[in-house]
Order: C-alpha cells, then structure tokens, then sequence
C-alpha cells in the first residue's frame, strides 16, 4: 500500500485555513497534482465568497478535468478593481484553453459587462477557435469592442 503524498496531504490541510490565500493556492496546487481526490472539496469551494478562492477552485477543477463548472464567475473577475483578481482570472482561463472559448464567446454573445477584457483572454488563449470569436467581434455593434478586437487580430500570432 502506498502512503499518502505529504504535499497533497499538506495541500489538503491547506484548503481549510482562515487564511484565503492559503486556501486559493492549494486549490490550484492541488489541480497541477491532479489530485481527484480533492475534486468534491473543490466544487464546494467554487461556491466561496472570496471570489479569490472561488476562482481558484474553479481553476483546479478545470485542471483536473472537471470542465462543467461555470466560467462566468472566473470571467466576471476581470472587470475587478483588485489586480490579484485580474491576474488569477486570466492565469485560469488562459490555462483552462481552447475548451473555455466557446463559454467566453456565450458570455460576449449575452452582452458581457468585461467583454473588453474577454477579447484580451480569447488573443491569449491564441488558437483558430479564439481567432474566429475575435474576427466576429470585429462586426460587433460596439465601436470600442470592434476597435479592440481590430487591435487583438493585427498583433495576433499562430506561433
């Protein structure tokens, strides 16, 4: 019988603290060990308060292949004043990939309030999938949000 991985064993701890950021970091850490077992903690968590925390559940569901969790939660901590936010929201979608696209291009398609920051993540995430969502946007009804895609596709690499 094999014993338990002390990292995940600690990591699991984590997801218990008073301290929010201890618990939004294991989540994550957790994801990048694939650690399954930590899948229903972290669903629970995806509910949090602190929107940190529940990005960063969302984030490590995301990395263990829990893939049916709402992205709006994550995408509406683009629009946030706090750059933390910011930073965990793209890190997560940017990582999330090309199966968070079309989730993206549903929350543009409904008149998203971050739709700016939406069209930044879809050049990001790169790919033909978030190409064709950006050269739609070209034709949006919204100057500034047409402009930006316009500005996203002349920088945009295939690389």
């Amino acid at each position: 019988m094999n014993s338990p991985n002390p990292d995940v064993a600690r990591l699991r701890q984590a997801l218990h603290s008073a301290n929010r950021h201890e618990r939004a970091q294991a989540a994550v850490e957790l994801g990048k060990q694939g650690d399954r077992d930590s899948l229903d903690e972290l669903r629970v968590m995806a509910n949090d308060p602190d929107d940190v925390v529940a990005v960063s559940a969302i984030f490590g569901c995301w990395q263990l292949g829990e893939t049916t969790l709402p992205v709006d939660r994550v995408a509406a901590s683009l629009a946030s004043a706090d750059e933390e936010k910011v930073q965990l929201a793209v890190q997560a979608l940017c990582t999330m990939g090309a199966a968070v696209v079309p989730k993206l291009v549903t929350l543009l398609d409904a008149g998203s309030p971050y739709a700016l920051s939406i069209v930044q993540v879809l050049a990001d995430i790169g790919g033909p999938e978030s190409r064709k969502a950006v050269e739609r946007i070209t034709r949006s009804g919204d100057p500034s949000l047409a402009d930006a895609a316009r500005t996203v596709l002349a920088d945009w690499s295939d690389d």
